[in-house]
């Protein structure tokens, strides 16, 4: 095996190998590579109809015919057709969840969460999941993939987006799956599963494709602030030129702005801060996802009747800069879930915006308390009850 140009090795031809092998490798990977997976990639090699090479991706380890993490093409006319090559769970997919926990933080419980995931969810040979789903369910999750799955609760319509073919397979045909192939499946639908499965938890190291981070919003050593409302950029009770001036007396910071709200999308740079502009959002689950991207939001409205913004940020986790003023001022409980400014004051803004992003510790415990104040005092239970309240107040006075 020899190194032909960076990452890329090559094992010559010998013996019956039609082509030679390619291994996508770095030094550190080559060097863990099993033998038993070379000597794999090797016979792939020698199979009819293989055009050009036999490949090897980064994940390279030993399968059952192909090694996993092996690719190869086949000429359409003299090639062969292989569906059991690698194995036979052919539609695994991966998924990733981002948050904004920092690996410092997780750090010391990471055996625990490890422990916990390993208990509370079914993996490796002959485990069975934890849904009991009947052979019409299992028709059903063949015909229609995700489909069914967001119809039981475990998924959003939104994700359907985010899953290659939007989750299922046009023209499946659950019929021809032979009875012995439903046994085994049966039990398996809500597990891992075995084999090359996994549940990884991450930290973003370094970032090497800039574009595809900045979709995902994923930075390192980046401080993110989120600004947002109905056209929060016009109308002016938003407050959206004292939020410019406060960014101007933030220095050495790497700073990313996120405005929603607005009804164009577009990016530019000014001053050296990023401002990624998304438009309006009626999505949910996007709201969500954008609201737990952030480090902190900021609402310099000059009136604010209640503070939806606020209290959204605040239940998922993103502490709050505002005006002591009108409904922030309700919301917010200063430096212990956010911070409320001098009224219409930059700088007493960016005082708050440095006072909640330099200290982890305490922009860990502003986070924790920021979602337990959101939920305990404005979740939809909570609000319902005190309607429900207000109601019989009203109803018993009448009757009086």
């Amino acid at each position: 095996m020899k190194l032909i140009s960076k990452n890329i090795w090559q094992i010559p031809r010998e013996g019956k190998m039609r082509v030679p092998a390619f291994i996508v490798a770095s030094d550190k990977i080559a060097k863990h590579i099993e033998l038993g997976a070379i000597e794999q990639l090797k016979n792939v090699a020698t199979l009819p109809g293989i055009v050009k090479g036999a490949f090897a991706m980064p994940d390279i380890h030993q399968g059952y015919g192909f090694p996993i993490g092996g690719v190869a093409a086949f000429d359409i006319d003299n090639g062969i057709v292989s569906p059991g090559g690698v194995g036979y769970d052919i539609n695994c997919g991966v998924r990733m969840l981002t948050s904004n926990i920092t690996y410092n933080e997780i750090k010391p419980f990471l055996n625990k969460i490890l422990s916990h995931i390993y208990s509370s969810v079914p993996c490796g040979i002959g485990s069975k999941g934890k849904i009991n789903v009947s052979r019409k369910d299992l028709k059903e999750i063949l015909e229609n993939g995700v489909n069914w799955a967001i119809k039981s609760g475990f998924g959003k319509k939104e994700d359907i987006e985010s899953i290659e073919d939007r989750g299922k397979i046009n023209g499946a045909n659950p019929d021809l799956i032979s009875e012995r192939a439903v046994e085994r499946g049966l039990p398996q639908v809500g597990s891992l599963g075995a084999g090359n499965h996994f549940i990884e938890i991450q930290t973003v190291k370094e970032i090497f494709n800039k574009n595809i981070a900045d979709e995902f919003g994923i930075k390192k050593d980046n401080i993110t602030i989120l600004f947002g409302g109905i056209n929060p950029t016009i109308d002016k009770n938003k407050g959206y030129k004292i939020f410019l001036d406060a960014l101007k007396k933030i220095i050495n910071k790497n700073i990313t702005v996120i405005v929603f709200g607005n009804k164009k999308r577009k990016f530019f740079k000014k001053d050296s801060i990023n401002f990624y502009f998304l438009g309006k959002i009626s999505n949910d689950h996007q709201l969500r996802k954008i609201y737990s991207a952030a480090d902190l939001t900021v609402v310099p409205s000059k009136i604010e009747v209640f503070g939806q913004v606020i209290t959204e940020s605040m239940a998922c986790g993103t502490p709050v800069v505002a005006f002591n003023s009108t409904g922030p001022a309700e919301i917010i409980i200063h430096k212990e879930n956010g911070y409320l400014a001098k009224p219409f004051d930059p700088e007493d803004i960016a005082k708050g915006i440095n006072w909640i992003i330099d200290d982890q510790s305490r922009y860990k415990n502003l986070s924790k308390n920021a979602r337990e104040h959101a939920v305990g005092n404005y979740s939809d239970k909570i609000i319902a009850g005190k309607y429900l309240n207000l109601y019989n107040k009203m109803l018993l006075s009448n009757i009086k």
